[in-house]
């Protein structure tokens, strides 16, 4: 009967399931402590001493890492479902994997700012609280399913990373960074809650799922909504005609928030994205009841909007990637054509192209974080980051120079790095969508202009390459220092890079994981990457039409 008083065994399970819940909450519930206490803490530390609250954000980060890696042991064989507060959070094994990423990119960026010269003798309290701030943001943002808490978070991690661009605010070029940073973040912020305030209109609800099934029956109506919702997404993935802010804020932040707004803003931007439009591209998660029926019509002006998004945005990147000299903006522009190349993915709009990507990501942060450190010891040693700073490297440090050189290598997506298993099953999963459309031209010609934007930046990774190997140090620039620590994580990062390329199915197995793939490839091949691609999935992960 339905007022009929529950049972005690009912209401056991009920208290289990709630407290179930609010244990998922536990390893934010760390973060969180975490900002508090690095913050009281630095009011008991000299200025010089400030330096030591980094112990308090390593602990907390690596607390919590253990914690989601818990989380992600229980759910991941099963691929059980764990949601918070009516499912306005979903752990699923999606969410676990970017947060459990998003973790250990802030640890490597920990380590990274406790020896960057341009932080030293700063009061770090602040510093280390936004940054856990940012993180705990992200982790919010990556498990989101309803519209006010995923703006909430989204301007929580715009907040402290704009406060962290400027972090060193005695340097002109930090506090330009962070100026540009906050005014181009609030153009597409407000752009975006426009955008979300009109679906919300459309739906009368703040569910994803809801917004999405209600907003499809106005074909114009939610396109138009899409594209001011995508103004937000694309500011935090670096996407054209969003990633003005990119460049200056990359050359003149603080190294270290450089490598971590390349990897976790953009990793956080990318998985909202991928979770929101998955309807549009004919995935749902398979906690969702049922498939959600999107018209051809519409799915179709989506993925044409997103194949232009990433031809320019791949394109603008390494040819303006060309004519840089400075070593940190490069890779700002390489950033961005990266950020084109996962968007040209995701218009395969198959369950691959989501495995692939985040395939990718893993392999693109070691490389890209490995560069920004390199950047960072070049800086601290030479006090300059220039492209010419690198000469005459390789007699100074081959080790280095031959880390360095690894990591290039696997952003240029070449073997025998795991940027070039990355790329190749980034492309693949559009051949795949090519080989079964009635419009294969569509997906093939945005592979060819990908695979032709890969060759153009041959041209400025190798040119650094150059630098380091075949030119005589200038006179004017000190000699390269380095601790052995520092040059044995750039080699540990090289390392990491070349064994996914001999073995990448650790790697490929925890990204299946992650969306619910069933099996992962074993053999570099088109077709046996197709073959999983075509296998639909039963797990809470991701599930094709």
């Amino acid at each position: 009967m339905d007022g009929a008083i529950p049972s005690s065994a009912q209401l056991a399970a009920s208290v289990a399931e709630t407290l179930r819940g609010l244990s998922l909450l536990v390893p934010l519930l760390v973060l969180v402590v975490g900002i508090v206490a690095t913050v009281v803490w630095d009011w008991f530390l000299s200025r010089e001493k400030s330096g030591r609250v980094s112990v308090i954000a390593l602990i907390v980060c690596h607390i919590s890492f253990l914690l989601f890696i818990r989380f992600w042991k229980e759910s991941a064989p099963s691929s059980q479902l764990m949601e918070v507060g009516w499912r306005m959070l979903i752990f699923d094994p999606f969410a676990l994997f970017f947060s459990i990423f998003i973790l250990i990119s802030t640890l490597t960026v920990v380590g990274m700012s406790r020896g960057a010269g341009e932080l030293r003798g700063r009061r770090m309290g602040e510093y280390y609280a936004l940054l856990l701030t940012a993180s705990l943001a992200a982790c919010l943002l990556v498990a989101s399913t309803n519209l006010l808490l995923l703006y909430l978070a989204f301007e929580t991690l715009s907040l402290s990373s704009y406060a962290l661009a400027g972090y060193a605010k005695d340097r002109r070029e930090s506090v330009e960074a962070s100026l540009k940073y906050v005014l181009f973040g609030a153009v597409a912020s407000g752009v975006m809650l426009y955008g979300l305030s009109l679906l919300y209109g459309m739906a009368g609800s703040l569910e994803l799922r809801e917004v999405v099934r209600s907003g499809v029956q106005n074909r114009f109506g939610f396109l138009l909504v899409v594209a001011l919702i995508l103004a937000g997404f694309g500011f935090k993935m670096s996407l054209v005609p969003f990633h003005f802010w990119a460049p200056d804020v990359y050359q003149g932040a603080p190294t270290p928030i450089t490598a971590y707004l390349s990897v976790v803003s953009k990793a956080a931007g990318f998985a909202v994205f991928m979770r929101f439009f998955a309807p549009l591209m004919g995935i749902r998660f398979a906690w969702e009841s049922q498939q959600l029926d999107v018209p051809w019509a519409i799915r179709f002006d989506f993925l044409s909007l997103l194949w232009v998004i990433a031809v320019l945005t791949m394109t603008l990147g390494n040819f303006v990637a060309l004519k840089q000299n400075n070593f940190k903006r490069l890779l700002a522009y390489s950033s961005i054509a990266h950020a084109g190349y996962m968007a040209a993915a995701l218009v395969a709009g198959n369950h691959f192209a989501y495995w692939a990507i985040l395939f990718y990501f893993v392999v693109y942060a070691v490389a890209n974080i490995g560069l920004f450190f390199a950047a960072q010891l070049l800086n601290d040693s030479k006090g300059s980051a220039e492209i010419r700073a690198f000469r005459g490297l390789v007699y100074e440090s081959p080790t280095v120079v031959a880390s360095v050189a690894v990591l290039l290598w696997s952003l240029i997506g070449l073997p025998p790095t795991g940027g070039f298993m990355g790329k190749f099953f980034l492309f693949s999963a559009l051949i795949k969508e090519g080989v079964e459309s009635k419009i294969p031209s569509f997906y093939y010609a945005l592979v060819l202009v990908a695979v032709a934007n890969s060759v153009v930046s041959l041209y400025y990774y190798i040119a650094v390459i150059r630098e380091m190997a075949f030119y005589k140090a200038p006179d004017d620039l000190p000699r390269f220092k380095a601790s052995k620590l520092a040059k044995g994580s750039l080699v540990v990062a090289a390392l990491f890079l070349l064994a996914v390329q001999i073995n990448w199915s650790p790697l490929s197995s925890l990204s299946n994981t992650a969306v619910g793939a069933p099996n992962a490839p074993s053999t570099p091949t088109v077709s046996g990457a197709a073959a999983v691609a075509n296998t639909p999935s039963d797990s809470s992960g991701i599930v094709t039409q």
